[in-house]
């Protein structure tokens, strides 16, 4: 089967070099995502009384008022704020994951029959069917895994800190292994039930099933190629985001580098011989500054990596391992 996982990563990559607009998904998604953190902030400023500070007395009055910002009622306005933002960053986020699924499905199918290609594919028209019929199922979908991952949470890492807070401190040491024995555990459960579900979204996507039935197809799924999912989940997961980002910060980094350890030691020395401090003090700012440029630089072309190519590279061969192993059945 490690020639079939080789195909699969070697037909799903032309696959997506051939319809790269599976990255629209991804990309509208990032742009809803920050148009709604900024409507939260907004909303939070303009709920909340938080003054204006625009001298030392404005920090002061401000400060002397910290307790109105933490009354209950605007503890119930921040946490009512925050339930809204989560869940439509999780409803927007399921209809483009549902969408970039769909898209994938097609391109899969259309690559596979060049004259149904011409005739039936359209990319938006196919997100935007997918997305709508699909979003509310893998909304719920990741709902469900949130509360499971809550509970484990709540079990595994916050019973044992609450038990340690209640008893003396006798059994400090005792339960400071346990809390450790169980953050260890929660985080293999968290692998595990990432790995159990990994393939649920497709499943409700590509086999237009509810929720309650994606999920049993996703955890049959994974029972019946256990070794396969994880050796394709590791890879796609681990290898690809960090040869990607690899590259990326190696780039800038080495760019960063060459700018401050090539070109200005001589300058630097040069100031330190005549103590020339003032001029060394802003040569070093401006090091600094380059230094801080090229760091946002590399963030943002990782984020760009992120959108253009692993996310939807990532989804193309995620849904073509699923169709592939559920026709071969």
């Amino acid at each position: 089967m490690a020639e079939g996982l080789e195909d699969i990563l070697r037909k799903g990559f032309y696959v997506w070099k051939g319809n790269l607009s599976i990255a629209l998904p991804f990309l509208l998604n990032k742009i809803v995502s920050f148009i709604l953190i900024i409507g939260l902030v907004v909303s939070l400023f303009s709920l909340l009384p938080i003054p204006l500070i625009s001298d030392l007395h404005g920090v002061k009055e401000s400060l002397r008022n910290a307790s109105e910002l933490i009354a209950p009622a605007s503890i119930v306005i921040i946490l009512l704020v925050f339930t809204v933002f989560l869940f439509l960053m999780m409803l927007i986020s399921s209809f483009f994951e549902a969408g970039a699924i769909g898209m994938a499905k097609k391109a899969i199918e259309a690559a596979a029959s060049p004259i149904s290609r011409v005739v039936t594919y359209s990319p938006f028209t196919d997100m935007m069917d997918y997305g709508s019929r699909r979003f509310f199922d893998l909304f719920l979908f990741r709902l469900i895994i949130s509360a499971a991952v809550l509970i484990l949470v709540c079990l595994l890492f916050g019973a044992p800190i609450l038990i340690n807070i209640a008893l003396s401190e006798r059994f400090e040491m005792f339960f400071r292994g346990f809390i450790n024995l169980g953050a260890s555990l929660l985080s293999l459960s968290m692998v595990a039930l990432t790995l159990f579900f990994v393939v649920t979204p497709y499943a409700i996507v590509i086999g237009d099933l509810g929720v309650i039935d994606g999920l049993r197809r996703g955890y049959k799924f994974f029972m019946g190629n256990k070794f396969l999912v994880f050796i394709f989940w590791f890879f796609v997961r681990y290898a690809v985001e960090l040869i990607s980002y690899a590259v990326t910060f190696i780039g800038m980094l080495s760019l960063s580098v060459a700018l401050l350890f090539v070109h200005m030691p001589a300058d630097i020395l040069y100031l330190l011989r005549f103590n020339d401090y003032s001029s060394l003090m802003t040569l070093l700012a401006e090091l600094s500054v380059v230094f801080i440029a090229t760091i946002l630089v590399a963030v943002l072309a990782s984020l760009a990596i992120s959108i253009f190519i692993i996310s939807p590279l990532t989804t193309v061969w995620w849904s073509m391992f699923y169709m592939k192993l559920v026709e071969g059945k």
